[in-house]
């Protein structure tokens, strides 16, 4: 008993721990990855003898965060292709890979192309500025290969992360395009950014889908092929049998429709055996690809591919355990063929759906083997009598659901509040629903089997019992104008047609009413919900370009504080200028002509003006500057954009001025130093000119800090509706929708609760009557559940009845492609001890292990 404790149940702390660990690796490797590693290698670049990030601190402050940083990017380095292959995506080589995943490196590829271009991008932003540019075409190329061998390989755990991924790198690849061509026709500005996010978002979705139905394509043409595999030994096994009875008889024209169809069993196999076998997996690739996304869903729409997964996986890890090593050889050695494979892979440790294919390709595999005399008769029997018990046990649990509510009813008075432990909603879907798959079983078995009369007889049952009765009680069950209720047959008797309308079109327009008031309160929910999503949405860009506008507003501030520094700088190299040519040093003169032009009028060109250029309509400073125009001094008035493109178009006419020119100019004994554009350079700065420039700077800052608080008054007023439409919702939307829906539930209970004791025992007495008579014509075990009518008695419960598919039930119903076997009942043992395990340890007790058909089984005693 203990290894079965062990075999079903793990250590939850350590499962918790590990997934903790898993989630924070893979929220780092998504989110914090590029600024952590960014800001890390700042930290590591040197120059002027300080680290590039922080200039400002002391040496010794320096060489501490160098060698903090040195040990964190060793220790990085070390657990990176740690997160990057086992917690984003498992590899086979570990033990714990329960789905036998092929090695894929892709996850260390994409976060060491991260790690090196970000390595490159401070490289280039610190030493060489030039090169930063070519980061992005570098960036582009390797995301288009990820991309590919993304969608060819698949190769993360989950679906949703392959398709995630895939919609980030395309939406990446096409905004790295949008930043090129941003880069080459020098293409700024909010509309920019705006229409790049938008296609950035478009192609996010793009990829995600474009992914998803590629990989759901290349898996479909898989399972296709081996379906086709799987189903040709069965369809030739048919042929052969219909030939040698004598069952199957053609004419002549038959015979020749046959013969040019294509499609016939006949015409398939003998095609199939005139060409190559069929080839399912044309490389190992296709295996993996098509076996990784198992789950409930997916198994009624590809089962063939799972039975075989289910074998392959179960018997490569049995091979991996060293304890069952030496054991499997030594069988090998004496059973060499896939019924003792299969013996093997039952042995192993796998979830119980696994176990549950494992058993069922045995079983199937051994019939045809042993090709039992009369096996698709016996077989189509044991459908048809499966079919009818599913059938037949879902008719009695409507019966059970309908008994359970009159228990209720009869052990809860009008004055009860036990109602609490009731849930009619739940009741009547599970009826609802019940009655729907209890038709579509008839109408099933009727098209299956349309000579059997049992059919027939079963479904005009269920109608008598089920349909009628429902809209017989609908229709007595009803108040008269003073509020009693008359519920018994002498009272029935006693109303007239007249009455009896009036009552059924009174429900009528109660059930109207709340269907009316139930769907204006759904409508206003919706609506108002649509509401906030929008404005939710407007909020968010809004948000990214107040945010935007602000680091931009922190960037011009940051460039504009250089200004005063370009320009003294400037004005102190035409001096020295003037000096140098003055002195006749040709050499030394031409050196600050250089330095004029490349240094200080590039880097304003280029950073000052266009900056300044987007305030150049603002007034005119009131502080005056001193200008000359043939030696006489004048004041004029000037905004800083204008002063600035002043002095840029001074210094430009001083170096385009040839060097000759200049010596002409002192030769003749003019003092170039007091040239009119000389002087007005020198006599505004610093004290004129630092005095425009404030006061433009100072307009810049209150027409910036005007505008940011409107942008944040708005994200205020929009952060304030949505929480108003919410409490809106909340107080006005579904509270008084689920009011109203319990205020019903309570009416409704109520109308029954007035029936008279002796009127709801003959009610139970007739659904046990209907019950026992069923089980006893038909003699079949139902499956419900014993304990329910005790909890309902003594008001400890909710009544809740949960209906689900159970893969036994279709299979036997045909949906999943997968023919019943004789055998199919030792596979129920194996629902049996996983609800053992995972639901009531106490029935584990009374469960032992048997040796059933040469594979383990478990049986409850």
């Amino acid at each position: 008993m203990n290894n079965l404790n062990k075999l079903y149940f793990n250590d939850n702390s350590l499962i918790g721990s590990k997934k903790l660990y898993q989630f924070n690796t893979v929220l780092f490797d998504s989110i914090l990855f590029v600024p952590f590693i960014n800001g890390l290698f700042k930290s590591l670049f040197i120059k002027d003898y300080y680290l590039a990030a922080y200039p400002s601190e002391p040496i010794v402050s320096n060489i501490y965060l160098f060698l903090i940083s040195i040990a964190i990017l060793f220790i990085y380095i070390i657990l990176l292709p740690i997160n990057s292959c086992i917690f984003v995506s498992p590899i086979s080589l570990s033990t714990h890979n329960s789905r036998f995943q092929i090695f894929s490196s892709i996850g260390l590829i994409y976060n060491l192309l991260k790690f090196f271009f970000i390595l490159f991008n401070q490289l280039t932003n610190t030493y060489y500025p030039a090169l930063n540019d070519t980061i992005y075409l570098f960036l582009f190329l390797g995301l288009i290969y990820l991309l590919f061998t993304l969608i060819k390989i698949q190769p993360f755990y989950d679906n949703i992360v392959n398709n995630c991924r895939s919609g980030t790198w395309s939406s990446l690849i096409v905004i790295l395009i949008t930043i090129s061509f941003s880069i080459l026709y020098n293409l700024k500005g909010n509309l920019y950014t705006i229409i790049m996010s938008v296609i950035g978002v478009i192609f996010l979705f793009v990829g995600f889908f474009l992914n998803k139905i590629i990989s759901n394509r290349n898996r479909m043409k898989i399972y296709d092929r081996f379906k086709n595999h799987m189903s040709m030994k069965r369809k030739a096994l048919k042929i052969h049998n219909s030939k040698e009875d004598g069952k199957k008889k053609f004419d002549t024209k038959d015979n020749k429709s046959q013969t040019k169809s294509s499609n016939s069993p006949k015409s398939e196999i003998n095609k199939n055996d005139k060409r190559e076998p069929i080839i399912v997996f044309k490389e190992p690739r296709e295996f993996e690809l098509s076996c990784r996304f198992l789950n409930y869903e997916l198994y009624p729409k590809n089962p063939y591919i799972h039975i075989y997964y289910a074998y392959l996986l179960a018997y490569n890890d049995i091979k991996r355990r060293k304890d069952y090593h030496e054991n499997i050889e030594k069988k090998m050695e004496t059973t060499n063929n896939i019924y003792s494979h299969i013996i093997n892979a039952s042995e192993c440790k796998t979830n119980f759906l696994s176990q549950y294919y494992i058993k069922y390709i045995y079983l199937a595999i051994k019939d045809n083997y042993e090709d039992k005399e009369g096996y698709s008769k016996r077989n189509s029997l044991e459908l048809h009598d499966k079919i009818i018990q599913i059938a037949l046990n879902n008719h009695v649990s409507i019966l059970e659901l309908l008994k359970q509510f009159f228990i209720h009813i009869k052990h809860n008075g009008p004055n009860d509040t036990n109602d609490k432990y009731f849930d009619l909603n739940s009741h009547l879907c599970s009826i609802k629903k019940l009655k729907t798959i209890v038709i579509s079983t008839y109408h099933k078995l009727i098209n299956m089997y349309p000579d059997d009369q049992s059919s027939f007889q079963l479904f005009t049952l269920f109608n008598s019992t089920i349909v009628e009765y429902l809209t017989e009680m609908n229709l007595e069950n009803t108040l008269n104008n003073n509020g009693n209720l008359y519920s018994s047959s002498e009272n029935v008797e006693k109303l007239s047609v007249t009455e009896s309308n009036t009552k059924k079109e009174r429900r009528r327009n109660l059930i109207t009413g709340y269907t009316k008031r139930s769907h204006q309160l759904s409508i206003l929910i919706i609506s108002i919900y649509e509401i906030e999503l929008v404005l939710y949405t407007l909020m968010v860009i809004f948000n990214s370009l107040h945010l935007y506008r602000y680091n931009t507003i922190i960037s011009d501030y940051s460039i504009l504080s250089d200004v005063d520094y370009y320009i003294n700088n400037l004005l102190s190299e035409i001096k020295l200028m003037c000096l140098a040519i003055m002195e006749r040093d040709e050499e030394l003169a031409e050196e600050h002509f250089y330095f004029i032009e490349n240094d200080y009028l590039a880097h304003i060109e280029s950073n000052f003006v266009p900056l300044l250029k987007k305030y150049s309509n603002i007034e005119s400073s009131t502080n005056p500057l001193i200008t000359y125009i043939s030696g006489e001094s004048e004041y004029i008035y000037l905004n800083g954009y204008e002063f600035v493109s002043r002095v840029v178009y001074y210094a430009w006419d001083i170096v385009k001025t040839p060097y000759q020119t200049w010596c002409n100019r002192v030769e003749s004994g003019e003092n170039i130093l007091e040239d009119d554009i000389l002087r007005f350079l020198s006599d505004n700065y610093p004290d004129h000119a630092n005095k425009v420039l404030q006061d433009t700077i100072d307009y810049i800052r209150d027409i910036d800090n005007t505008s940011n608080n409107l942008r944040k008054n708005v994200i205020y007023i929009g952060v304030t509706f949505l929480v108003a439409l919410s409490l809106y919702i909340l107080i006005f939307g579904i509270t008084p929708l689920l009011n109203y829906s319990k205020m019903m539930e309570k009416k409704t209970i109520n109308v029954f609760k007035h029936l008279m004791k002796g009127s709801v025992n003959e009610i139970i007495e007739k659904f046990n009557d209907d019950i026992n008579a069923i089980i006893e014509t038909y003699d079949f075990n139902f499956e419900g559940n014993g304990k329910i009518n005790e909890k309902i008695e003594k008001g400890k419960k909710k009544i809740v009845y949960y209906y689900k598919k159970a893969l036994q039930e279709n299979i036997y119903m045909g949906k999943l492609g997968l023919e019943p076997l004789v055998e199919m009942d030792y596979l129920d043992e194996i629902y049996t001890i996983h609800e053992c395990f995972t639901n009531d340890q106490d029935l584990c007790e009374n469960v032992k292990i048997s040796i059933e058909y040469g594979i383990k089984t478990y049986n409850v005693v």
